[in-house]
């Protein structure tokens, strides 16, 4: 499927590929393709958030790759998204940093 053309649909294909499913330790966030909202992109048990989230993961759809960067100390967390191959990402996303391997 080609990418969203605009925010909006990149917005509505979001809302409808995001989800969480389970119960109790089996309890999972479903994300989306950050690039082009495609389904499925990533599935990741909440409990394991912190080890699974920063694995690169690609996209069989838009052909992209990307990661989270987790960043913690003793009083904080924060997390930034960088791609990591692919084609550049739909001007409509805005900046988002590129760190190829």
């Amino acid at each position: 499927m080609p990418d969203p053309r605009t925010l909006d649909e990149f917005n509505a294909r979001a809302a409808q590929s995001m989800r969480v499913e389970g119960t109790g330790l089996e309890t999972a966030q479903v994300y989306c393709c950050p690039f082009c909202a495609a389904p499925d992109w990533a599935i990741i048990k909440v409990i394991e958030t912190d080890t699974e989230l920063p694995k690169e993961r690609g996209c069989s759809e838009c052909g992209r790759t990307g990661k989270f960067i987790i960043h913690s100390d003793a009083t904080s967390v924060s997390i930034d998204f960088v791609q990591v191959g692919g084609p550049p990402p739909p001007d409509y996303l805005g900046f988002i940093k590129r760190a190829d391997n």
